[in-house]
This record gives structure tokens, sequence and C-alpha cells, in this order.
């Protein structure tokens, strides 16, 4: 009953072994290779080059706190345009940014901090554990710290909006939630 299943997925691995095994057997190198431009291509120092690793954009200082008051300007412009907002509704939810932008800017920068001294902390012969454990509290509390940054800007954005925009917010709110992260 289950014979043709089971040799079919018995061949597809097989195949699969020969032809991804391949490249297994070979060692790979120890440090990434980037790709250099030619001298005639290479861009003058005072120009800023796209990151090498797209992926790990937002951990070298990018993506975050770099850009978080043009991300939120372009939210509320979106918000804005579906929700019809009034100039007043509109100036409300910008200071609700604005003061949302600011706290979380120098709360990400004190959690780096905070992350270089544990760091530098655990990198003693003999990490003292008290210091290390005040060090993670303190990180945690600047954590909760921003995330009810988070929550107070939703709350006072909520309070400004009529019970009609409400909850079209809160359908806008789950369908961006089902599509997943955006592309920066």
């Amino acid at each position: 009953m289950y014979r043709t299943p089971r040799m079919l997925m018995g061949t597809a691995f097989a195949l699969g072994c020969l032809m991804g095994g391949v490249g297994l057997a070979q060692p790979r190198p120890s440090t990434p290779q980037i790709p250099q431009e030619p001298p005639s291509t290479q861009r003058p120092e005072h120009q800023a080059s796209p990151p090498r690793w797209p992926h790990m954009y937002h951990r070298m200082g990018h993506g975050h706190s770099a850009d978080l008051g043009a991300r939120l300007s372009r939210h509320l412009e979106r918000m804005a345009e579906a929700l019809h907002l009034s100039n007043d509704q509109r100036t409300q939810i910008q200071a609700l940014q604005l003061t949302y932008a600011k706290e979380a800017i120098r709360g990400r920068a004190e959690l780096a901090v905070m992350r270089l001294d544990l760091r530098q902390l655990l990198q003693a012969e003999q990490p003292d554990l008290t210091q290390v454990k005040t060090v993670l509290q303190q990180m945690a509390g600047k954590q909760t710290e921003l995330r009810m940054a988070r929550i107070t800007l939703m709350l006072g954005t909520r309070s400004v909006l009529t019970p009609a925009q409400r909850q079209q917010w809160r359908t806008m709110r789950v369908q961006r939630m089902q599509e997943g992260p955006r592309e920066p």
C-alpha cells in the first residue's frame, strides 16, 4: 500500500544525496570572500557604499534608529490616507511619534552601551556574576521601557482616532501582521 510513496521518497533522497553532496566534501574558506570593485569603478572615500551583507544591515547601526523618524513619517502618511485623518489628528499622532522616536533612539543607544559593558565583563578571566546579573537586569529594564514606549504610542494613537477609524486601523494591523515583515 505504501510501496510507491516510499520508493519515490527513497529515490528522491538518493538523488538529493548524489546531487547535493558534491559540494559538501569541499573545504570552506575560513574568511568570507568580499568581491572587490575594479580600481576604475571604486567609489570615492566620502561616498557611502551599500552594505555587503544586507541581511546584517540592521546590526551595523542602520535600519533601526537611523531612519526611525522617516519610517514613522511614511507610516503616518499611509495611515492618514487609509483612515482619512483630519489635520488635527495628524498633528497629534505626529507629536506622539516624535516622542516615541526620541525615546526609542536613546533607549537603543543605551542598550548598545550595556551590551558592550556586558561583553567586557564576560571577557574577564573570572567574571563577577553579581556585576553580570546587574547589567542583565538593567538591560531587561531598558527593554521593558522601550516596549512600554511603543505601547504608549499605540494607545495614544488609538485615543486620537474615532471608533470607526479604530476598527479600520485594527483591520489594517491584522492584515499587515499576516503579510509578514516588509522589505526596508
